[in-house]
């Protein structure tokens, strides 16, 4: 049986009259006078005096049941439809949750008590399955008392020094979820790990001076970035010892082209003893690496990647501020936060509910170089003898599961049901390094322009941006056509501007994104254009006989790249 739910789990203890009036979960939440307090000012904070009244009745409907088995039942239900307060507990507790930094007290307490999962895992013997991650049930039990006090406070504790039995299920169920969160992101980095090892091994030892190029250095700092994102989450000293090996080698390749890589790194170098070198390139070789242009694009790759001090005036951030205290990696509903709805959907699902058709929008490309080379430079790059048989080089373009529910998650949050004016219409991706961010926004515009042209043509939407309707076939007999969600509007309109897209870039990252973007998109589906950066190029971009006037494309199917210094020297 699956463990309960954060909300469900502190609808528990809500019941049994705790753990409001605790200090330092007080402290934690943010919530200092209970739940329903008289006084509107002392509600927890975006609460009206509706809200309380809802989720009060709700509570209280869970309170009337006369059997565990009925609570249970009642706790699984997902609608909240009839009782509104359901969803907004639900929506409630998960946002408290993510910003109180209560999971990271949790996991405090495993790494005192040494029983985090990742220590247990490395700590297991070599025969074990390695597949096989440790069992919360079997470990948390052993700390619960511990983590009680760290997130509850010493008055939780009863005259024994232990946490009551009425608040150890749900207590050990809030932990649970800590636990499952953790060793799933510890999963999908083991299962990771050892292709993009090869991978990354493959892209040094395939680095000769036959064959060096762009495209062959811009494949090793990608293949290293990823397997190395992997490495920090697993953190195996042989793994560890590997990709240190690896980036002390790449560093000094970059050194070589030109890349400032630190003080750090070179120190590092210089205190490892030598160990045989994965490629067989030599430093005259990569000195003369194509031409200026492309030195200077595989230096911002790998700056990008390896996080590495510049000179350039584009990598200081638009904005300067604190890192966020919302712990992304969580879940919520055993899903990775803001795909709750996405979570049980299928690849066709997802698919037909964006209006895609072989699970790629219409305006991408059906194929791609290993390369990078597409069909803006190359117009018959991808023009076979035998479509079934294409050359080895070129592949199929494919969206993962992960990008496809990103792309809907993205939509279904930014389209509502009803008119909502002011909604909210931006979304942050915060996934990790590899997983194809710049694929799954170039989706989206895709999606958008789309859509544009649709309601301009008066043509039918994708099912999630239209709306539920009837088609008669013959008398009397009619079909009603569903979706997934229909959700037609957009900041309170059905209107879908057509707009161009801009995409605002470090200045360094430049060359990449339109690379990606002309990987993806067919020429002719869009047009795509660089804003200048000199100021009296900006003003010839907008004049009349400008390609960008001139373009025949609507509006929505144009992209504009940009520089944050471009932007602030505009908008300061």
């Amino acid at each position: 049986m699956p463990s309960l739910t954060i909300p469900a789990a502190l609808l528990q203890l809500t019941v049994e009259g705790v753990p409001w009036d605790y200090p330092a979960w007080q402290e934690a939440t943010g919530v200092y006078h209970g739940l329903f307090s008289d006084d509107p000012g002392h509600l927890p904070k975006g609460w009206t005096k509706q809200d309380a009244s809802d989720i009060r009745s709700f509570i209280s409907r869970y309170c009337a049941l006369d059997s565990e088995e009925k609570k249970a039942t009642f706790l699984s239900e997902k609608r909240g439809t009839v009782l509104p307060g359901r969803k907004k507990w639900q929506n409630w507790v998960n946002s408290i949750w993510r910003s109180s930094g209560l999971q990271d007290k949790i996991i405090s307490v495993f790494n005192a008590r040494n029983c985090h999962p990742l220590t247990l895992w490395l700590a297991a013997p070599k025969s074990k399955d390695r597949r096989m991650w440790p069992a919360g049930g079997t470990w948390i039990p052993s700390c619960l008392n511990d983590i009680a006090i760290e997130i509850y406070g010493d008055e939780c504790l009863n005259e024994l020094d232990h946490l009551p039995e009425e608040y150890r299920p749900a207590t050990q169920a809030i932990v649970q979820r800590t636990w499952t969160g953790l060793t799933r992101r510890l999963h999908r980095a083991y299962i990771r790990a050892a292709a993009l090892e090869e991978e990354a091994t493959k892209s040094f030892n395939a680095l000769t001076d036959q064959t060096l190029d762009e495209a062959a250095i811009t494949a090793v700092i990608r293949a290293v970035a990823k397997w190395r994102n992997v490495v920090e989450v697993l953190k195996t000293k042989e793994n560890l010892d590997k990709i240190e090996r690896m980036e002390i080698e790449l560093n000094s390749m970059m050194e070589e082209l030109g890349a400032d890589v630190g003080e750090e790194k070179k120190n590092r170098k210089n205190t490892k003893s030598p160990a045989p070198r994965l490629s067989s390139v030599s430093n005259d070789m990569l000195r003369t690496l194509a031409t200026e242009e492309a030195i200077q694009d595989v230096i911002a790759l790998y700056h990008e990647f390896f996080n590495n001090p510049s000179n350039e005036i584009d990598d200081v951030p638009v904005i300067d501020r604190q890192a966020s205290k919302i712990p992304f990696g969580d879940l919520v509903d055993d899903a990775d936060l803001g795909t709750e709805y996405e979570a049980d959907k299928s690849r066709a699902e997802l698919s037909s509910n964006l209006g895609f058709v072989q699970e790629l929008p219409l305006l991408f490309n059906n194929y791609r170089h290993t390369a990078g080379v597409n069909r803006w430079v190359v117009p018959d790059i991808f023009t076979f003898d035998d479509p079934t048989n294409p050359p080895p080089e070129v592949r199929n373009l494919e969206l993962h599961w992960h990008q496809l529910a990103g792309v809907h998650a993205i939509l279904r949050a930014c389209f509502t049901e009803t008119p909502i004016p002011g909604h909210c219409t931006g979304m942050l991706i915060a996934d990790e390094v590899g997983l194809g961010k710049t694929y799954q926004t170039a989706t989206v515009i895709a999606c958008l322009a789309d859509a544009a042209i649709r309601k301009r043509e008066h043509l039918r939407l994708p099912p999630l941006l239209g709306e539920i309707y009837q088609i008669t076939l013959i008398r009397n007999i009619s079909l009603l056509i569903l979706s997934l969600e229909s959700r037609p509007y957009l900041a309170g309109k059905k209107d879908i501007p057509s707009l161009p897209h801009l995409i605002l870039v470090p200045g360094t990252l430049t060359t990449q994104w339109l690379d990606e973007l002309r990987i993806t998109f067919q020429p002719g589906g869009v047009d795509i254009f660089v804003y200048p950066t000199a100021q009296a190029d900006r003003l010839a971009f907008w004049d009349a006989n400008s390609a960008f006037y001139l373009s025949k494309q609507p509006s929505s199917s144009k992209i504009i790249i940009s520089t944050h210094s471009v932007s602030t020297a505009i908008f300061p």
